[in-house]
């Protein structure tokens, strides 16, 4: 997800500043992000702890009778919910940054075919299905055309993710409300991570 967002998405919209205030802040955030991850695989290769969000994904990823699309949910689920609202705590976004914040997840939302693509190419693992919210999806796309409908579904559902993240990041860099946000994103966290395996179980993934 973060080679295909970065490559097509994110960094032709940061180098342009297209619709962006603060095009800086937001490669700070998205510099910040990737090393995350970075840092998790780093972890994960030389024995070092790795983070709980992502020492599910590892564990998976090494299961090759694991589902490809859980094992990506899964990736994915510790990318949106764990290092984004960290990522803002961070770099020290405020919420003068939102709109460019907003402006930035929201490309990455419109083009997400673009990531869905990538993941069944290079692991053999079709995320499709979920990203279009199956039959309800599919359902508005015979209204709207191909991936219409879908995309403004899940548009409108990175959007409230989205939204929830800059919260938590901004709860995060608050010491007062630091221990509770926590709680609150591990939380988010765990959940995410239950209904995927559920959707797996029943073979919805």
């Amino acid at each position: 997800m973060d080679d295909t967002a970065d490559r097509i998405i994110v960094s032709p919209l940061l180098h342009s500043g297209a619709g962006l205030t603060n095009p800086a802040r937001q490669a700070q955030f998205y510099v910040e992000n990737y090393e995350s991850w970075l840092n998790s695989l780093h972890a994960n290769v030389t024995g070092a702890p790795v983070a709980p969000q992502w020492s599910k994904y590892f564990a998976l990823a090494s299961n090759c009778a694991e589902s490809g699309a859980h094992t990506a949910m899964v990736g994915y689920n510790a990318h949106l919910s764990v290092d984004i609202p960290h990522s803002i705590a961070a770099v020290g976004m405020g919420t003068q940054d939102s709109s460019d914040y907003f402006r930035l997840l929201d490309a990455i939302g419109i083009d997400s075919q673009l990531i869905v693509d990538r993941t069944k190419a290079a692991y053999n693992a079709d995320v499709g299905p979920l990203w279009r919210f199956y039959f309800l999806g599919e359902g508005l796309d015979l209204v709207t055309g191909p991936g219409v409908g879908s995309n403004m579904l899940l548009r409108n559902a990175l959007g409230a993710v989205n939204a929830a993240n800059l919260a938590n990041g901004l709860g995060l860099e608050n010491p007062a409300t630091r221990d509770v946000t926590n709680t609150g994103i591990n939380a988010m966290w765990g959940a995410v991570d239950s209904a995927l395996a559920i959707l797996t179980q029943v073979h919805g993934l």
